[in-house]
């Protein structure tokens, strides 16, 4: 181990602490009709494990101002972010 983090199966590397999203989107008679994403992390062991969006708020604010430059509105939920699309 490097860091005290744990090593990954492959080629035994540390990874640091990061984020990662999941995207979801709805789909209703062949058209996206929703799209939204969840985050997730990597816990002690390693496995990566889906977080609540309150335990994110860094992450989720950076995010909230990279959309809003696009034009794009998110709606913070208790574990998926829904996004909503400029008109």
């Amino acid at each position: 181990m490097r860091s005290g983090l744990p090593t990954t199966a492959r080629a035994g590397r540390a990874h640091g602490n990061w984020v990662g999203m999941m995207a979801r989107l709805e789909v209703t008679g062949g058209k996206i009709t929703g799209a939204g994403f969840r985050f997730f992390r990597h816990d002690a062991k390693n496995q990566t494990v889906p977080r609540d969006v309150a335990g994110e708020g860094d992450a989720l604010a950076e995010i909230v101002a990279a959309a809003a430059r696009l034009g794009t509105v998110l709606h913070p939920g208790e574990a998926w972010v829904k996004m909503q699309g400029a008109p």
